[in-house]
Order: C-alpha cells, then sequence, then structure tokens
C-alpha cells in the first residue's frame, strides 16, 4: 500500500518548496494530525535537530521518517558530488555520511538531488562525472554498511545539466550495480523532461525496478491538484507496478501551510488508484 509523507525542513528560503519550515516538532505534531504515514526531514545538516527527541515526537504521533532531504547542503554551502576541489568533494561526501547515519538512527533513506551538483564547461565534464561517479559509490559502501537506500533524483534542465530523465538516470544507476542506489521521481521535473512517446506513466514504467520514493508536486509546484498534471494517471500506473513505498509532497506551501497538506493529501486520496 502507498504511504504519504509530509515535506518539513529546519529552516530554507520562502521559495523552498517545503510543506513546514521552521519548528520540527510542531510540524511532525500537524501533519500527524493531518493524517500524513510519515515526514519527509530536510536538513542543512543532521546535528540540525535532537534525534532522540523527535523519534519520540515520532512514535507518540504514530509517524514514520520516510526520507531525509540533503539539498540545503547544496544550497546554503555550496557543496557537491561533481566538485574539482577534492577538499570540498571529501566535505560533501561527509556531509552526506552525516545524513546516513541519521537515516540509519530513523530506518529511513536519503535523497541526493541538488548535491549531485553540475557538470563543468566541455573539457572538464569527464573529470566531474568521474568524481561523481566515485563519490556515489563511496557513499553507497558507507550506505549498505548502515543498510541505508540513498536516493537518487533526477532534476530539470533549468536546475541541472546532467541526468535530467529518468531513463538517463536509471540506467546510470544500473551502471553502479549497488542494490542501495535507487531513484526519486519528483512530478514536478518530470512534467518538464518526461515528454512525447515517453510521457510520465511510460518513464514510472520503464524504472520501477530502480523507483524507491516519489515526489508529488504539481506543475506550478504547488499542492496536487493546483496545477495540470494528472495525478489519477500517475496513481494507476504507480499501483500497476506494485509500487508500496512513500509518495511525499514535495511542494510550495500556497497559501500556507496547513492548507497546501490538507488539501494535496485530500485531493491525493480522493484519486483512489487513479482507476
Amino acid at each position: 500500500m502507498i504511504k504519504y509523507s509530509a515535506t518539513i525542513a529546519s529552516g530554507g528560503t520562502e521559495s523552498m518548496p517545503y510543506l513546514f519550515k521552521g519548528n520540527i516538532i510542531e510540524s511532525i505534531e500537524t501533519c500527524a494530525k493531518n493524517g500524513f504515514d510519515a515526514v519527509e526531514l530536510h536538513l542543512r545538516k543532521a546535528q540540525d535537530i535532537d534525534r532522540v527527541l523527535v523519534k519520540e515526537i515520532c512514535d507518540k504521533n504514530s509517524i514514520a521518517v520516510s526520507t531525509i532531504g540533503t539539498g540545503m547542503g547544496y544550497t546554503f554551502d555550496r557543496l557537491y558530488l561533481t566538485n574539482s576541489d577534492e577538499s570540498k568533494r571529501k566535505d560533501a561526501i561527509e556531509r552526506l555520511k552525516e545524513h546516513i547515519d541519521l537515516a540509519s538512527f530513523f530506518k529511513c533513506a536519503v535523497i541526493i538531488g541538488s548535491m549531485r551538483g553540475r557538470l563543468p564547461d566541455a573539457g572538464e565534464t569527464e573529470s566531474a562525472l568521474k568524481n561523481y561517479r566515485e563519490s556515489l559509490m563511496a557513499l553507497a559502501h558507507y550506505a549498505e554498511k548502515r543498510d541505508v537506500t540513498l536516493l537518487i533524483e533526477p532534476v530539470n534542465r533549468y536546475e541541472s545539466n546532467f541526468h535530467n530523465t529518468s531513463i538517463e538516470m536509471r540506467d546510470f544507476l544500473k551502471s553502479l550495480g549497488s542494490s542501495k542506489l535507487k531513484m526519486l521521481l519528483d512530478t514536478f521535473h518530470m512534467n518538464i523532461e518526461e515528454f512525447g512517446k515517453t510521457g510520465m506513466y511510460d518513464s514510472i514504467r520503464e524504472c520501477r525496478e530502480v523507483l524507491g520514493h516519489m515526489h508529488f508536486a504539481d506543475s506550478n509546484r504547488k499542492r496536487p491538484g493546483a496545477g495540470h498534471i494528472d495525478f489519477a494517471g500517475i496513481l494507476k500506473t504507480l499501483n500497476d507496478i506494485g509500487y508500496d513505498k512513500y509518495i511525499a509532497l514535495e511542494c510550495l506551501p500556497w497559501p500556507e501551510p496547513e492548507h497546501a497538506s490538507i488539501d494535496g493529501l485530500r485531493y491525493i486520496k480522493s484519486l483512489g488508484n487513479g482507476g
């Protein structure tokens, strides 16, 4: 059975697509009250939270931690895996290892999206890809020891300049050969990149073997139902492939957080299996 998660963040800017920002404890309690099965924690650093207290609050409210988002490490600290500066690249790896340790405590997965980085101008591309591949393999090896899954996210062309489509990411992950490297598909990015004959539904089917997590946001990055994405068709496709993991609402908190979270979850659940 598909489970639903809400994005909550320890901080962030107004433009970041997290439903709740700021007080983690209050956010967890609100999400539990409003019917979510889990929360997705977006943290700049693993040390941003008191993990024991967060676990106690989650257990008290019968809600899980589904995933840990790491994008603020790129946004605020410019840490990323394609960096040609070895020292800074090692800092990015260490930051992600700390998130992996936290995920091991919560028995959840870690997302690597923005912290993948970008590719430099021609002439340095191959070196950057080599750094990226080696960094991911080192992280996968670390994650394997802690039984943590890493979710690598294809991001649209306006935010990243490589591995923008699901098929590109699928083929890359398969080439690495680690069972701990899975894919996160985000409907906002897919709406930009997955078009033509291989639209969103076919992409989901073709990536079923490596699909480990979903983000739902509508075409305008607001809550599902506020734009033009066919979530009924996406849910039907997910059910057709037997997807039984989390769908997290990673969207702008418009017009305000609780309204967006309640309406978004209600809308998705109203679609049933999309059939």
